[in-house]
């Protein structure tokens, strides 16, 4: 249910912005007209079922204010909800939402987003991030997940596959190459940087990385100053590993970062069995607490820098 876009902060959300979404309705997005908000209980009683579908997995968005997205067309939005209501709507829904589930959600994120700067009707955007207390029950005692554009309620074995799942952090990795052009070849600003990040909401206390990077790029040798070796059937590459500091793990929605030095680049590498295949891609495998590991792979031409010096 992960989202394949990488959404702005919703503090950042203009109407442009609300009309470059897709335009149709996925497990994790969902769009309603500014009169679907009534306040009245069954409009909490359905609220409470989208904040346990998207608290109990991924997580999603709730955009108020749209009429009913046509797939291939740019996404149409009406005349908005008032943000005046209630003395206030967003501060209202602050107050309201967060109980309308058991347990509790207290990390829902509710923001106005005005059609003009001295407008006070507009959409109003709801995330519900993932929970690490699942699973959430709706109001009316029931616990629910989304599959594409509809709410449906869980069975009895899959609430205690999410009551007993094992909380694990969420980490994803980047990485760039930076290579300097220096007469002797020996730069020690030449560097292989790598940054994870925890995308969830629990404590990573340990993550390890097993980086696995081709000998050469654009024919010129990339040397590293003590990796691991590897000449195997399918070809060379040089591997080397690293790894957080006991005393600082990586908390939620945070990163971490550090390089490793290229002890030269230039010329052409040669092994003893002469030339040999070797990797297109940096691969990296991560570990994170008890999690499975999770594979990387980028392109070394995607990610590499080359500088003068």
């Amino acid at each position: 249910m992960n989202s394949p876009y990488q959404l702005q902060t919703i503090g950042k959300w203009t109407p442009e912005y609300l009309q470059e979404l897709p335009s149709i309705e996925l497990d994790w997005l969902d769009y309603k007209a500014s009169a679907w908000l009534k306040i009245e209980p069954t409009t909490f009683e359905v609220f409470s079922k989208y904040l346990s579908a998207y608290a109990n997995f991924d997580g999603g968005y709730l955009i108020i204010g749209a009429t009913n997205p046509t797939p291939g067309n740019p996404l149409q939005l009406d005349g908005g909800v008032d943000f005046t209501l209630k003395n206030g709507i967003q501060g209202w829904l602050e107050d309201k939402l967060p109980n309308l589930t058991d347990p509790k959600l207290p990390k829902i994120q509710i923001q106005p987003i005005p059609l003009s700067p001295r407008e006070t009707k507009g959409p109003l955007v709801i995330y519900v991030p993932p929970s690490s207390e699942a699973p959430h029950q709706a109001l009316d005692r029931k616990f629910y997940t989304r599959i594409g554009s509809k709410l449906q309620a869980l069975s009895t074995r899959a609430v205690f596959d999410i009551a007993n799942r094992q909380k694990h952090p969420d980490v994803s990795v980047s990485v760039s190459l930076n290579l300097f052009h220096h007469d002797d070849r020996d730069n020690p600003r030449s560097n292989l940087l790598w940054k994870v990040s925890n995308n969830s909401e629990v404590l990573c206390l340990h993550f390890g990385l097993q980086i696995k990077v081709p000998l050469t790029y654009k024919e010129g040798a990339v040397v590293f100053g003590d990796p691991a070796y590897l000449d195997q059937e399918e070809g060379v590459w040089f591997t080397m590993l690293a790894a957080n500091n006991s005393f600082r793990p990586l908390f939620p929605r945070a990163t971490s970062q550090g390089k490793i030095p290229v002890k030269s680049f230039g010329g052409r590498f040669q092994t003893k069995n002469g030339p040999r295949k070797t990797l297109e891609n940096i691969k990296i495998r991560v570990w994170a607490d008890g999690a499975p590991f999770r594979d990387f792979s980028f392109p070394i031409n995607d990610v590499t820098r080359e500088i003068s010096a």
